[in-house]
């Protein structure tokens, strides 16, 4: 038996980081392989999952892309791979968050936040002077939602990440064609966008304890009052003036983009009395860098949480900032070179495959 074929056979738990995180790689990129009609794309995508993770036997100088394989000088098929080939990306991503489901433990939360790429010209899809909450200004930039499950153990893994469409490019005809935007893609806000990430997770069966939000939206007020309604716990950043608009006597309405059953029936709800509010001013040292006009943090829970409670609340949302640069960094989400729709699309649901794998191969976080 040769050494390769050794290692291939080892249990994970038992592999150096790098060998065991090919092997993880290798595992996963079998169970998505249904999804790819040809031998062609589904190869590539493995050498696409490869490059993200920096696995690469012998890299080569000449290569353009990190999907082409060592004797090739062009990106076409790397290209392909990310736009015209067939194979399902949205069917990879179910397979993702139900493979994210069974290695992770129940009783976790969702984490969600929003992404920022910054971008120097105006031909990539999406792309528009808007506000970066990374930054806490308006820049030319890509702004995307990302969904993320963090188990009781303390793994991460990336269950869904979409693109923000401005107005500008959704109602443009000129634009949809330079982005190779879907006729059936149009505008939505980055709270209607979290609510049917919230929607699709839960069809596949993830229950969370709570729900922390970290979205600079003008509806995200509308999305809050929608969880309320649906008695799911929450936890979110206010600027004053957010605060200033939420009215907490007014009957919640299903805000516009955004469904009403969004909770399907199956999924039981821990009481039936209703939730308890609890604001509080967020310390200096919180409010640094991108956050700098938030005041308060707004807790929506069954129980009233204690000072020392959303003190942890807050340390626990710093704390899921902080993983999520780290996952950004670690899967190489902001490495693509496409600029449609499509392309962007399929880039990150790879990455989500890289993420899933690093994943499970790296020690649990201390709580």
């Amino acid at each position: 038996m040769t050494k390769t074929r050794e290692t291939t056979a080892s249990p994970i738990g038992q592999l150096p980081v790098s060998s065991s995180l090919e092997f993880c790689l290798r595992t996963v990129h079998s169970r998505l392989s249904p999804c790819f009609a040809r031998a062609e794309p589904r190869m590539r995508a493995l050498n696409y999952m490869f490059g993200l993770a920096n696995i690469v036997n012998k890299p080569s100088a000449g290569r353009r892309n990190i999907a082409t394989y060592e004797s090739e000088y062009r990106a076409d098929g790397a290209q392909r791979l990310l736009t015209t080939a067939r194979w399902d990306d949205a069917e990879v991503r179910r397979k993702l968050r139900e493979m994210a489901r069974a290695a992770a433990a129940t009783g976790g939360d969702f984490f969600i936040t929003e992404a920022t790429f910054a971008k120097k010209g105006n031909r990539a899809v999406a792309v528009d002077l808007q506000f970066s909450s990374e930054n806490g200004r308006a820049q030319n930039c890509q702004n995307a939602v990302a969904l993320l499950y963090v188990s009781p153990d303390r793994k991460v893994f990336l269950l869904d990440i979409d693109l923000y469409l401005p107005p500008a490019w959704s109602e443009s005809e000129r634009l949809r064609k330079q982005g190779n935007i879907p006729p059936e893609v149009r505008h939505r806000s980055k709270s209607a966008i979290a609510s049917d990430m919230i929607q699709r997770a839960i069809a596949d069966e993830f229950r969370p304890r709570r729900i922390y939000l970290s979205l600079n939206c003008p509806n995200k007020l509308r999305l809050l009052m929608l969880l309320q309604q649906q008695q799911i716990p929450h936890l979110t950043w206010l600027t004053s003036a957010e605060l200033g608009q939420l009215d907490e006597s007014a009957e919640p309405r299903t805000p516009a983009g955004c469904r009403a059953d969004l909770v399907p029936r199956q999924m039981s709800r821990q009481r039936p009395s209703p939730m308890t509010v609890t604001l509080t001013p967020t310390p200096p040292f919180a409010t640094a860098g991108k956050r700098a006009s938030t005041s308060y943090f707004r807790a929506c829970m069954h129980h009233p949480l204690s000072p020392n409670g959303m003190g942890h609340a807050m340390a626990e949302m710093r704390h899921l900032d902080r993983r999520w640069r780290a996952i950004r960094t670690r899967s190489q989400l902001d490495r693509y070179e496409v600029r449609g729709w499509v392309g962007w699309h399929r880039h990150m649901t790879l990455a989500m495959a890289v993420q899933f794998a690093s994943e499970l191969t790296e020690e649990p976080v201390p709580v």
